[in-house]
């Protein structure tokens, strides 16, 4: 049965003709309205009504001077609700920052934030939670970890459903379907999808490639189209009957949930109803692909379909110089590691940080957030020390891998609690009570044990990776030849397994000759992963080759940009390209001995160009932007005579709006060209921007709206600014914002995003210069 979700609250909002600030104190202040929206709804067939309390969280009321209020909002947004007698879906959206590395927030301080709007539900129960319109992965999985942890806190089970929104067939932040799909299953929700974004046909091809990789409910609530100004109202298109319509392939695919987003009125619900009403809903079986193991980053997929391999380097017992770089505390020189072993082939990176002397917690966190930002790299965590599993699982935006668990009363206790409440895939490792097997039948009835009991703690088979244990040759009873038949033998029983291969040459000649050949023997017999190094080129071509012969093909997943037009046989290529595959730009000294600063400078601007073009193209995302924008930033400091303007920029939100993450985004990149920024913050009324572009000599005053609600303010804004001050220019841009419309209400110049913004700026001040 698929279920109705109500459709877009802005919009009814704005036709009761009522004023506000905070949508969501209009739970405290004007409840019949809210309750009347809700009925609307509920009266043309909704089966589930969306609490208002979208942005309820601490850090959006904090801007309204409402953090106080935080749970009373939110219980009145459910009690409002539930007058409806429908099923009631508590909203919980984005609260406008980032967690680390994409942002600055930490995951501990993101989940107090959910935690504290989340704790309503404990007051007045919902029948579903859903969290909505998140495009940053890490953010979302801090919100529902804190969910989980009320449920478990105060002994409650409601259904969970996670949705985001795309920038294109990727989120802002970089999120792939196909990671959204692992990383969201993982950790147990009832239903994943996507909302707002686009419309119907532009969400389906997504909501398509998330089926293939969880066999959980699906759900989609479409924006009726792209927004367009009718006179002086910001309108969507799309009629309720269209809108139904091309929602009919939906229903192919493992649907829970359906619904409409913004542009959408009760009338859409009401098509909605007649569809589902009609159509003869297909019984969906479960997924097949649910048997593969995946694992994954926020962009990348890697499933156990094809052979694993996990990279060793970040071990201080396999490298010196990582042992090195762990009592220094030198993050930099480790996650120059991870992505060494990333670009040579590594689908997985092994972290253990148990370096002696070593702060191990904070090297365990710093590592992880840090190799995120550097490296796209999937993470298995190497370690017996719950503390340190902790720690590196929650700073990872991802399905991770634990790297292991014994047959151990003690070890299982402690670490299986924290892979089910991070979503993290287990290495069993084959000791029970600390003794090891001595036969082959031995090491095999523990690995049923073992796996058995995993099965029996709540961890899925799909997750579960037994590590049979391999010795040197000659050292132990059970021989490297041994090892083949255990897996062979575990294999055929379908338990997938993982072994550690540099342990059987250690101390030998020829290890890399050896360590190949036993590798293509395991692989024969049915090896799901191994640890070993990655920087061997003979064994990445042995796993290659072995892919080739089974008729086993990887995920494709991008580690390196490929720059045709760079020449990296001169100094200034080489730096363009360091600086856009986050890699220390060494060519920068070299560039600053032989050529002027200004030819320096303009050897970076071109790669910010670079850049540009690549996030246009959805080839790098926003971290990956963001960081090249920071690296060219330090290297502009270090010149003596940095960039500098003589132009004044002032920025902010139109008033009404608190969205400012796009704005911070245009700041960011815009400084590295010197300019002096002003900024006004959230929600800046049209006088303040006046009054402190007069103050400053402002030349072109940036003013952002993210809402259909607060867009409508920007045209007064800007009537009020040019009767000021006429000769200043005023930028426009935000998620709903177009061309025609910035054109309509009077602005000198419009950017769909931050690197566009770049290019206008630098037009509107050169025209002021000639």
């Amino acid at each position: 049965m698929i279920k109705i979700f109500d459709g877009g609250f802005g919009s009814q909002l704005i036709s009761k003709s009522i004023c506000f600030e905070c949508p969501e104190e209009l739970n405290l202040t004007q409840g019949e309205v809210i309750k009347q929206i809700h009925k609307e709804y509920a009266d043309n067939g909704a089966d589930i009504i969306t609490t208002n309390t979208f942005g309820a969280n601490p850090l959006k009321l904090k801007s309204y001077d409402l953090e106080d209020k935080v749970m009373e909002i939110n219980v009145a947004g459910i009690n409002l609700a539930k007058t409806t007698g429908k099923e009631i879906a508590f909203s919980v959206g984005p609260t406008g920052e980032f967690v680390k590395p994409v942002g600055d927030v930490s995951f501990e301080e993101m989940y107090e934030i959910f935690y504290r709007q989340l704790e309503a539900i404990t007051i007045s129960q919902p029948d579903y939670v859903i969290f909505e319109t998140f495009s940053d992965i890490g953010e979302l999985r801090a919100g529902i970890i804190a969910l989980k942890d009320i449920f478990k806190k105060h002994n409650i089970k409601i259904p969970i459903l996670a949705s985001m929104t795309y920038d294109s067939i990727y989120t802002l932040t970089g999120v792939s379907p196909a990671a959204q799909g692992v990383i969201l299953d993982a950790l147990g929700v009832d239903a994943i999808g996507i909302n707002c974004s686009k419309g119907p046909k532009d969400i389906l091809e997504l909501l398509v490639e998330i089926e293939k990789y969880t066999s959980v409910k699906l759900i989609a609530q479409p924006n009726a189209g792209m927004p367009e100004i009718v006179g002086e109202d910001v309108v969507y298109s799309m009629s309720a009957s269209e809108f139904a319509n091309q929602m009919k392939p939906y229903f192919e695919l493992n649907m829970g949930y359906i619904g409409s987003c913004c542009g959408s009125t009760p009338e859409f619900t009401k098509e909605l109803r007649r569809l589902v009403d009609s159509i003869e809903v297909k019984n969906i079986k479960e997924n097949k692909a649910s048997s593969h193991g995946y694992l994954a980053s926020k962009g990348k997929v890697v499933s156990s379909e094809a052979f694993i391999l996990i990279g060793e380097a970040i071990n201080p017992h396999a490298r010196k110089a990582v042992k090195l770089y762990m009592e220094e505390f030198d993050i930099k020189g480790l996650t120059s590691v991870i992505s060494e072993q990333c670009l040579k082939g590594a689908d997985v990176i092994d972290i253990n940080v148990n370096a002696e002397g070593a702060d191990k917690k904070a090297l365990a966190r710093e590592l992880v957030i840090s190799g995120q930002l550097n490296s796209d790299f999937v993470l298995c965590i190497d370690s017996k020390e719950p503390e340190i599993i902790e720690e590196a699982l929650k700073n990872y935006a991802g399905k991770a891998l634990i790297n292991s668990v014994a047959l151990d009363e003690k070890e299982l206790s402690e670490i299986l609690p924290l892979a089910k409440k991070y979503g993290a895939s287990v290495i069993g490792l084959c000791i029970e009570n600390e003794i090891l097997p001595t036969t082959i039948a031995e090491t095999v009835e523990i690995a049923e044990k073992l796996q058995s009991r995993l099965l029996s703690e709540g961890i899925r088979a799909e997750d579960i990776y037994i590590d049979p244990l391999l010795f040197t040759n000659k050292t132990y009873s059970i021989s490297p030849l041994d090892t083949v038949e255990i897996v062979r033998q575990l294999s055929n029983k379908g338990i997938k397994t993982s072994l550690g291969l540099s342990n059987v040459s250690y101390g030998m000649k020829n290890r890399d000759r050896l360590n190949q050949t036993l590798l293509s023997m395991l692989i024969g017999s049915g090896l799901s992963m191994a640890i070993a190094s990655a920087s061997s080129k003979g064994i990445v071509e042995t796993i290659e080759s072995a892919q080739i012969l089974m008729g086993k093909e990887k995920i494709s997943n991008k580690t390196y940009i490929e720059l045709e037009d760079i020449d990296k046989l001169t100094i200034e290529g080489e730096l363009i390209y360091q600086l856009i595959n986050k890699e220390e730009p060494s060519a920068f000294d070299s560039l600053l001995a032989e050529k002027t600063e200004q030819e320096v400078i303009n050897t970076m601007l071109i790669a910010l160009d670079q850049a540009g073009k690549l996030y246009d193209e959805k080839t790098i995302f926003l971290p990956d932007m963001m960081q090249v924008v920071e690296k060219v930033q330090g290297l502009f400091d270090r010149l003596e005579n940095k960039a500098k303007s003589s132009h004044t920029l002032v920025f902010g939100t139109v008033y009404g709006d608190i969205h400012d993450i796009g704005k911070n985004i245009v700041k960011s990149v815009l400084k590295p060209f010197g300019y002096n920024i002003i900024d006004l913050g959230k929600s800046v009324t049209k006088e303040a921007f006046v009054a402190k572009a007069k103050e400053v000599n402002a030349d072109i005053i940036g003013i952002s709206a993210l809402m259909t609600t607060t867009m409508v303010n920007l045209e007064p804004t800007i009537e009020y600014i040019k009767s000021e001050l006429p000769n200043v220019k005023i930028i426009v841009g935000g998620a709903v914002v177009t061309e025609d419309y910035a054109r309509k209400v009077g602005a000198d110049g419009y950017s769909k995003d931050a690197i566009k913004a770049i290019g206008l700026v630098k037009s509107l001040t050169e025209v002021d210069e000639k």
